[in-house]
């Protein structure tokens, strides 16, 4: 019969800043090995029903605990984390949602109840017409739209919903030129 106990467990999840734009969210996971031999597992971080990354911690030692800091890029996710379209061309949309993560069962593992573990909600804001996502409406979303209309098309930059990115989309953008909606955080302090 085997004595070993094998158990991965994630104790704790902390994600800042709490008011973001869907770009970068760091993120840390303490796991833990409460098993008596060293294991190797994976550790998935969701936000909601959303996998936004996944990493392998190699080889923990039996009864130690390790702090996993991840940075997550949540931008590219921004069609499925806010409501679908019609979006808000005048408004800037907040969402909320919860960033948890759960580690894999390891071989033998008969514990994993404490495999997955929530963090807090944090909120998530997106004004359509920032396409680059960095809190304002500037030259750089409209040099993104005037290359989309070369073949890089999206159809969360077809504002007017026509099926078309033409120069429509482009003025849309000029006349909120300067909006400044979320001014992005130091994402370095928790």
């Amino acid at each position: 019969m085997d004595s070993e106990v094998h158990d991965v467990a994630v104790n704790y999840v902390m994600a800042w800043p709490s008011l973001t734009l869907p770009s970068y969210v760091h993120v840390n996971v303490t796991v833990e090995n409460q098993g008596t031999s060293s294991e190797t597992f994976n550790v998935t971080l969701h936000a909601d029903n959303l996998t936004v990354t996944t990493v392998n911690v190699v080889d923990l030692a039996p009864g130690s605990n390790k702090t996993l800091t991840l940075k997550c890029d949540l931008f590219p996710l921004k069609t499925e984390i806010f409501p679908p379209p019609p979006w808000s061309l005048t408004d800037p949309m907040v969402v909320n949602v919860t960033v948890w993560a759960e580690a894999s069962a390891v071989p033998s593992e008969v514990d994993t109840a404490d495999n997955a573990y929530a963090g807090e909600k944090i909120s998530l804001i997106w004004w359509r017409i920032d396409v680059n996502g960095d809190g304002r409406i500037n030259i750089l979303d409209i040099c993104i739209l005037a290359l989309s209309m070369r073949g890089f098309w999206r159809p969360w930059y077809d504002f007017n919903q026509d099926g078309i990115l033409d120069i429509r989309e482009i003025m849309t953008a000029a006349v909120m030129f300067g909006r400044i909606y979320c001014e992005p955080s130091n994402l370095d302090d928790p």
